[in-house]
C-alpha cells in the first residue's frame, strides 16, 4: 500500500471532503423551499453517511501509516486480523445509500435537477461503503453520476449572480495557506 503524497493526490481528496458536504447542503437548501421533508430526510441520511465515510477514511489513513511505521508485512497482518470487525458506523450504511436517492428525488421534484442529473445523483447510492475499498467500475460509475448531477449545476450557480468581492480572493488564499501550514506543522 502506498499513498500519493504529491499534488493532486491528497489535495483532491481533502478538497472533496470539505466541498462535498457543502455542495450537498446547498442542494438541500434549494430543495427545502418546495419540498422541505424530502430535503430534511435527504440531508439527515446523507450526512449520516458522510460521517461514516469520514470514519472509514480515518481507518484507511491508519492502515497507510502502519506501513510507514511498522512495515508492509506487520501492517498487512494487523489490518487482515481486524478487517471486517464491527463498528457502529456499519449501522448507517443503509442510510447512506437511501440518502442519495432521497436527495435525488427531492432535487428532481423541486426542479433543481433534471431527470438525468437526478439519476446521476442517485447513482451515488452505488458507491462502495466501508474500509479499504478500492476503486472499481461501480465507484467510477457512482462518481461519474455525481459529476453529471453537480458539475452542470455548479457551473450554472457560478455563472449566475455577481462575482465575489475583491477581498474574498486574498482571504481565501490566507485561509488556505494557514490551513496548509497548520497541517504541516502539527
Amino acid at each position: 500500500m502506498t499513498t500519493n503524497e504529491s499534488f493532486p493526490g491528497r489535495w483532491i481528496e481533502g478538497a472533496g471532503l470539505v466541498l462535498g458536504p457543502l455542495l450537498v447542503m446547498s442542494g438541500v437548501l434549494r430543495i427545502a423551499t418546495t419540498h422541505p421533508r424530502l430535503a430534511q430526510w435527504g440531508l439527515a441520511l446523507t450526512l449520516a453517511g458522510l460521517y461514516a465515510r469520514t470514519f472509514h477514511a480515518g481507518i484507511v489513513h491508519l492502515a497507510f501509516q502502519l506501513v510507514h511505521v511498522q512495515g508492509l508485512s506487520a501492517a498487512r497482518q494487523a489490518i487482515t486480523a481486524q478487517y471486517g470487525s464491527f463498528h457502529i458506523f456499519q449501522t448507517i450504511n443503509l442510510a447512506t445509500m437511501a440518502g442519495w436517492i432521497v436527495l435525488a428525488a427531492g432535487a428532481w421534484r423541486a426542479g433543481v435537477l433534471g431527470p438525468v442529473q437526478s439519476a446521476g445523483l442517485a447513482l451515488m447510492a452505488a458507491m462502495p461503503l466501508g474500509v479499504l475499498k478500492g476503486t472499481g467500475v461501480t465507484s467510477i460509475v457512482a462518481a461519474a453520476g455525481l459529476c453529471v448531477a453537480l458539475v452542470p449545476l455548479g457551473v450554472k450557480v457560478l455563472s449566475q449572480g455577481p462575482a465575489p468581492r475583491w477581498w474574498t480572493y486574498p482571504l481565501a488564499a490566507a485561509v488556505t495557506t494557514t490551513s496548509v501550514l497548520i497541517s504541516l506543522l502539527g
